[in-house]
Formats: C-alpha cells, structure tokens, sequence
C-alpha cells in the first residue's frame, strides 16, 4: 500500500474535496473514463479523483482486467436461421 497516496486521500476527504458522491459518479462513468468518451473536464475531475482514492483506482484496474480479459474472447456466430428469425422479429429498418 502506498501510504503517501492514502495520506493525501484521507487529507481530501478531511478537507471536503472527496466525497463519496464522487465515487458513485466515478463508478458510474468507469466505462466511458476509460474508453475515452468524457468531456475533458470531467477527465481531469476523474483523473484527480483517481489519484486520490484506492478505491476507486482498485474498481478501475478490476474493470481494465475484466474488459481486456472480454476483448479476448472471440465473437460467436449466430446459426443463419436464428439471426433470420430476430430480424424478422425487429421489422426492417
């Protein structure tokens, strides 16, 4: 553990500048913090708030494993006759 970085989370949330509002918010847009789809001022929030919270940076290093470990597997093929079915289902675009 990175005492100096458990400092510094501890020190923010003393001083009001972490909340655990900042995590749930955090937590809701892992996905899009890290495929890169946040504006970029919500980056550096997130970034900062990173930083500073060894739970959050531990959800996101579990959701980087997680999305590269999916990434590997490959795509199945559906049977010819089961996509003809959804699409029948779907109605023509």
């Amino acid at each position: 553990m990175n005492l100096a970085r458990l400092f510094r989370a501890c020190w923010a949330v003393l001083r009001g500048k972490a909340s655990h509002l900042d995590c749930m918010e955090m937590r809701g847009n892992a996905s899009a913090y890290l495929e890169g789809e946040v504006s970029p001022g919500q980056k550096l929030r997130y970034d900062r708030h990173v930083r500073l919270c060894l739970a959050c940076s531990a959800f996101l290093e579990g959701l980087r494993k997680t999305i590269a470990a999916l990434r590997g597997i490959p795509p199945e093929s559906l049977p010819a006759d089961a996509k003809a079915k959804i699409l029948r289902q779907i109605g023509p675009k």
